[in-house]
């Protein structure tokens, strides 16, 4: 099941960044999956990205899931709040 997705467009230094996201919890678990699209330097980036959370611990998971949107200057476009998702 997925509980949340967005699709995140921003500037990026050269180029105009696409990012997807999508949460899901099914019975493999609570996991992001983030997947980034662009045209750079080098010609079109394609990457792929599979955080696994724990839903036993949403505390946790939110600190791993605040701190990966940050370091990929997400936390503008892209909120999520575990608790709202899932109780």
């Amino acid at each position: 099941m997925i509980l949340y997705e967005n699709c995140y467009e921003r500037a990026g230094n050269d180029s105009w960044l696409k990012d997807y996201v999508q949460l899901h919890l099914n019975d493999i678990g609570l996991y992001l999956e983030h997947k980034i699209r662009w045209d750079g330097w080098n010609g079109k980036i394609k990457e792929n990205f599979t955080i696994e959370l724990d839903e036993d611990d949403l505390e946790k998971s939110q600190k791993i899931l605040d701190k990966y949107l940050n370091d990929h200057s997400l936390e503008e476009g892209i909120i999520i709040n575990l608790k709202e998702l899932i109780i």
